[in-house]
């Protein structure tokens, strides 16, 4: 009978152990899962942050090319534009036909929508200045360059927890006009040819017309 008590006992206490290496190894797994799931679910918000970052910069690219296009085809169109950075546009067809469309500027903003997010464009245009050795200058004593014209792009979309924006900026010049500053009038009057170089000659009749070494008055 004693044997078969120490049996009984020894058994019990197998069973006891057992058990509880099992519950232990439950609560092991629980936690390893539980972190690897917290760690898939940061993965995933981080790849599609940026997939939407990556996103807004193709836009801003687009917005930058486009706009390029549109201002060599139309510089004085383009150029006669309001500049400052709060003064916002957007490319957008004007007029369409059979074969082809019309490409214009419009003031405001405007939205493209990809999936659950939506993305909101717009650029500014702004002047460019140059010192008297040519170099874009931001201070100081700058002439305003006809022939160029700063813009930016920007792209702003709302995300869960706060608003993402990508703001590109780019230098654009009319390359095809030769546009010259001329200050100096102190030539022949009279003059009535068609000249392709520059000259002081002038043309002049009476009336309220000021002539002197550095200007012409009308």
């Amino acid at each position: 009978v004693m044997n078969k008590v120490s049996v009984f006992e020894k058994t019990k206490g197998q069973n006891g152990q057992s058990l509880f290496e099992v519950l232990l190894a439950i609560t092991f797994m629980a936690l390893v899962l539980g972190s690897t799931g917290v760690a898939i679910v940061a993965s995933l918000k981080s790849n599609a942050e940026n997939s939407e970052l990556q996103r807004g910069y193709t836009l801003a690219k687009d917005i930058l090319d486009n706009t390029k296009s549109y201002a060599e085809g139309a510089w004085s169109t383009f150029y006669g534009k309001s500049v400052g950075a709060s003064t916002t546009y957007y490319l957008s067809i004007t007029s369409s036909g059979a074969t082809s469309s019309v490409l214009g500027v419009s003031n405001g903003t405007t939205t493209v929508s990809e999936g659950t997010t939506t993305y909101t464009l717009w650029f500014s245009i702004e002047q460019v200045a140059r010192n008297s050795s040519g170099a874009i200058a931001t201070s100081g004593v700058t002439i305003v360059d006809p022939l160029t014209r700063k813009v930016t792009a920007y792209v702003n979309w709302n995300t869960a927890d706060d608003v993402k924006a990508v703001q590109v900026a780019q230098v654009l010049a009319n390359i095809k006009s030769r546009p010259f500053l001329q200050d100096d009038w102190n030539g022949a009057t009279g003059t009535t040819s068609v000249f392709t170089y520059t000259t002081t000659d002038y043309y002049a009749t009476s009336g309220s017309v000021i002539v002197n070494a550095t200007s012409l008055t009308l």
